[in-house]
């Protein structure tokens, strides 16, 4: 993650000149416990040296940057920031982040997100790790990673000895399960009445909002309550965030 950040860094640092102003977020599990490490290692000089050779002729070059400040919000506010931006027309809604590691929700209000209602949960990896045990059962995958079975179970194939494979039910029956097991009993435990009587949309956003299985069940029990959209461009809703937020 050091790499992954001083990497965006040093690209943001080609587009524009000048000291930076940097934010990131942490699901709200882990928000409290990795917060004040992560704005300590952001928030510096940083001298970044790198190989340019990928892309010229030159070889290591090296590069000063200067984050004058850093900050670290819940990942949740940074979606929140994002749809708010985007669309001022709807006062309060239920954000539902779906991401690989934790599924996250919310209550937004026009005062923010009120803190009794942000729950965490297991993200989009629950299916695909019940769904890679089957498939370890019925075929031989080998040693395929698990990124490579995640990008498989979302295109609905999955290449396994040369040959093709379809997962699409598959994938179909362990989103499924996914949704009854961990999505929609955290959801009934957590919001109340009163927060679907505030709540006029259920926004979707995260990589998980990709899948049209985990969308159609969300629809299929919320739908007759608040109307549930799919945010745009669902995987970069915190990052969009997190710009706005350096750039106020």
């Amino acid at each position: 993650y050091r790499l992954l950040a001083k990497s965006a860094m040093l690209l943001a640092s080609q587009e524009k000149s000048g000291a930076m102003y940097v934010t990131t977020g942490f699901p709200t599990l882990t928000y409290q416990l990795y917060r004040n490490d992560a704005a300590q290692f952001l928030q510096s000089n940083h001298n970044i040296k790198f190989d340019a050779s990928t892309f010229s002729m030159e070889e290591i070059k090296e590069s000063a940057l200067n984050v004058v400040n850093a900050y670290v919000i819940p990942e949740l506010a940074g979606c929140d920031l994002a749809i708010r931006d985007a669309d001022s027309s709807v006062s309060s809604y239920f954000i539902v982040s779906l991401g690989y590691g934790t599924f996250e929700a919310a209550l937004s209000t026009p005062n923010g997100l009120v803190q009794r209602t942000m729950v965490s949960g297991q993200g989009v990896r629950y299916a695909i790790t019940a769904a890679a045990k089957e498939l370890k059962n019925t075929h031989n995958v080998g040693l395929k990673t698990e990124h490579q079975i995640d990008t498989g179970f979302r295109n609905g194939q999955l290449t396994i000895n040369r040959q093709m494979v379809n997962v699409g039910e598959l994938r179909k029956k362990y989103l499924t399960t996914y949704y009854k097991q961990v999505i929609s009993p955290v959801l009934a435990k957590t919001f109340s009445d009163a927060d679907f009587g505030k709540a006029k949309a259920m926004i979707i956003v995260g990589g998980g909002a990709m899948y049209d299985e985990l969308i159609n069940l969300f629809r299929e029990e919320f739908e007759g309550i608040v109307p549930v959209r799919v945010f745009d461009d669902p995987t970069t809703a915190a990052s969009k965030g997190y710009a706005l937020h350096s750039q106020k």
